[in-house]
């Protein structure tokens, strides 16, 4: 998963400028009256950090700076807010007396996104150009144009099916919140009804199932009883036997469980499943039986008939794993597990 989008400007124009304000007039404070209070330099230092990265800090891959990952530890404990406490540092400016307008969550304020005008969370997305939840790989994200009359047509709002999660929650990385990378564009049954706040682990800009090894499986004697014509009754197992990394299997199946998969893929698409083994093993076989009368004395012809039905029939799942549609990896999963060529 990549992202082409730039909303550097916008950051730059919008929100930078308090930024930058709040690092003065903090390093200010600091320097001449709270030179003893750790959190409020740690604050300042990864302020300073920021303003020099000027509008380039939402768009950096690298999320977290220079930092080493006991360096983000601290500033997670310093920032985090659970539940109804206090985090750390807001403790921290009220006992200083320090205005709540330089916190984290109110200078990287998400809810900016939400707003009307020329950036929005909607344009975001549909910029994005994310089609399929990356997540599941089992929904589309769609977006669209919401035509309204009294506007120009240039102006036409953006809309979205999507939600944004951040990977890193705003929770406890509230600088974070408006950084591209940390966003993912994910269905709503992932990111609101699984995940809801859950730990995910896989993160999607950097490997997916595919690099992992993670594969979507199926018990052998179900392609018998499909082909057969018999119900079938299985369940789809997501298979992490491939990882040779132990402590990155752990992580794969936390995930797994937190965002539902398991559950999801277990039977919901089992009809699915059943009609592609039939179409591309069984339907072939049965039409070229009905037409075989036409080319009794021609085996080529016959020969001929046959390659070319069975890739008709199999282009739409050709396209579908090519053009990363949903439910992709499963129907190439299925299709390499009883060594099916499309």
């Amino acid at each position: 998963m990549g992202i082409e989008v730039c909303p550097s400007e916008w950051y730059y124009k919008k929100i930078f400028p308090k930024i930058k304000k709040a690092f003065e007039e903090l390093k200010k404070l600091y320097e001449d009256k709270f030179s003893d209070y750790e959190e409020l330099e740690r604050y300042v230092k990864m302020l300073k950090k920021i303003v020099a990265e000027e509008k380039e800090f939402v768009i950096k891959e690298e999320l977290f700076l220079d930092y080493k990952i006991n360096e983000i530890e601290k500033l997670r404990n310093l920032m985090q807010k659970v539940g109804k406490k206090k985090s750390v540092l807001e403790v921290c400016f009220e006992k200083l007396n320090i205005s709540e307008e330089y916190l984290p969550n109110q200078l990287f304020c998400y809810k900016k996104l939400y707003e009307e005008g020329k950036w929005s969370r909607h344009k975001l997305l549909s910029l994005m150009g994310i089609e399929v939840c990356p997540y599941c790989q089992r929904n589309y994200i769609s977006s669209y144009e919401e035509n309204n009359d009294n506007k120009p047509e240039e102006n036409n709002d953006k809309k979205t099916t999507a939600t944004l999660d951040h990977f890193y929650p705003k929770a406890d990385y509230p600088f974070l919140a408006l950084s591209l990378y940390n966003f993912i564009p994910s269905c709503y049954v992932c990111n609101t009804v699984f995940k809801n706040g859950k730990e995910v682990q896989i993160y999607p800009y950097e490997e997916g199932f595919d690099e992992l090894g993670v594969k979507f499986r199926i018990s052998g004697k179900v392609i018998n009883e499909i082909l057969g014509e018999k119900d079938s009754d299985f369940s789809v197992e997501i298979d992490c036997k491939n990882i040779e990394d132990k402590e990155k299997e752990n992580k794969v199946k936390n995930s797994i469980k937190n965002l539902g998969l398991d559950k999801v893929y277990e039977k919901s698409h089992n009809q699915y499943i059943q009609n592609l083994l039939y179409t591309v093993e069984k339907y072939p076989e049965n039409y070229l039986e009905a037409c075989g009368e036409m080319f009794e004395n021609d085996n080529n012809k016959k020969k001929q008939l046959e390659e070319y039905f069975k890739d008709i029939v199999k282009e739409p799942y050709r396209k579908r794993i090519e053009n990363g549609e949903p439910l992709a990896k499963l129907t190439k999963d299925i299709l390499e597990e009883f060594d099916i060529k499309i």
